[in-house]
């Protein structure tokens, strides 16, 4: 599953009442799992009255459907983009994906959370719409960062995206920030042909190759 613009859990406090049961469903969607969650356990993660979510929500559909909107707009899609890649168009890709090893280390609940919802979209087919605009937020956020390096292909955006949300899980489930830096070393080389190593150019050679 790729990142998709994987919200950030806000350590704010919330302002109203209804935010806080939204960032509490999505606490308990991460910890238990979406067929886990009751409204209760939401309500009690909130710390706020169950017939608060009645309420506000009406439904515990309502209530996914409304983490989902809240992933929607308040998505690492800028978060990460801004914090894995530089705007100036003079430091040679250098900060791409320089700090995505530390934001593999906070995402654990983020994409736990994630994982859930985006498999809760393809059995809900009416709760895709949300779910595509997690993607397409956090593809645009990449976009307008590799455009100011001058790459503006869209399929380059795709991959750069997907390879920045692969690494994120691999790193999420191995422990291996390591292994996260030296792939986005090698990956920023060969997004950059005048500076490609003979290993990142073996590298594109083979995935040139015909199967």
């Amino acid at each position: 599953m790729r990142l998709h613009g994987q919200i950030k859990i806000s350590n704010d406090e919330p302002s109203t009442a209804r935010e806080a049961l939204v960032r509490g469903a999505v606490r308990v969607i991460a910890r238990d799992g979406l067929r886990g969650m009751t409204l209760r356990m939401v309500a009690t993660e909130a710390r706020l009255s169950h017939g608060l979510i009645r309420f506000h929500f009406g439904s515990r559909d309502a209530l996914i459907e409304a983490t989902m909107e809240y992933a929607a707009q308040h998505s690492l899609s800028g978060a990460t983009a801004t914090a894995t890649m530089g705007s100036d168009a003079d430091d040679d890709l250098a900060e791409i994906g320089a700090h995505l090893r530390d934001i593999a280390e906070d995402a654990e609940e983020t994409l736990a959370f994630h994982l859930e919802i985006m498999a809760e979209a393809r059995r809900r087919p009416e709760l895709l719409p949300l779910a595509r605009r997690i993607v397409e937020g956090f593809e645009e956020a990449v976009h307008a960062q590799l455009q100011a390096h001058g790459y503006g292909d869209p399929d380059l955006v795709i991959l750069v995206a997907a390879a920045m949300d692969g690494l994120v899980q691999r790193q999420t489930v191995t422990g291996d920030g390591e292994a996260t830096d030296r792939a986005m070393t090698l990956f920023r080389a060969m997004l950059k042909p005048e500076t490609r190593s003979a290993d990142s150019t073996s590298a594109i050679n083979f995935l040139n190759s015909p199967v």
